[in-house]
């Protein structure tokens, strides 16, 4: 009896387990769309005379070199980021993006401009090179007054007035507009 009895126990566990299957899995549509990313457009201008790397971290990861004086449309993942670049003078940035208006923006800090106003009223041509976070060649005729926009910043500046070759070289700190009178 007892051999009987476990026989037709395992036959009524045999065609129980034969008749179940597992179910299918599957996603519900519901479920599928909150957990589908979308694109989203990404605009960033970068206002500065050199190009610019901004590093997306957070639902995706990004690099994009942005290059001088241009605005440019990227497409990433929606989702939620920090950004990090070196702006002007190379100090770093770093913030969160964000999403306004169906997009993401992002604006590059632009420098801060100064003018430089030189006034030769000399005889000899004033020449100068500043260098520092950006170079600049400053050349003024005699007898001229010029004015150039350059960026608030400590330069190396070496100038010399021809053709009496006077020269002159040393650090300068130009944070705010002035007005030179060279070649004296």
């Amino acid at each position: 009896m007892k051999k009987t009895a476990l026989i037709a126990l395992l036959l009524t566990l045999t065609s129980l387990f034969s008749a179940w299957t597992p179910a299918a899995a599957s996603i519900s549509p519901a479920a599928d769309a909150t957990t589908a990313t979308t694109d989203a457009q990404l605009t960033i201008t970068n206002p500065l005379p050199k190009a610019v790397v901004v590093t997306l971290t957070g639902t995706n990861n990004y690099t994009f070199n942005i290059q001088s004086s241009k605005t440019v449309d990227k497409t990433i993942a929606k989702g939620q980021y920090r950004y990090k670049y070196q702006g002007c003078l190379d100090k770093t940035y770093s913030g969160i993006l964000s999403y306004k208006n169906g997009k993401y923006e992002l604006d590059i800090q632009p420098c801060k401009m100064i003018k430089v106003k030189i006034v030769n009223p000399f005889f000899d041509t004033y020449n100068s090179t500043m260098k520092g976070w950006m170079n600049y060649k400053i050349s003024v005729k005699p007898r001229h007054v010029n004015t150039f926009n350059i960026i608030a910043d400590t330069y190396w500046l070496s100038y010399t007035c021809t053709p009496s070759n006077k020269n002159w070289e040393g650090k300068v700190r130009l944070h705010k507009n002035i007005m030179w009178i060279m070649c004296e």
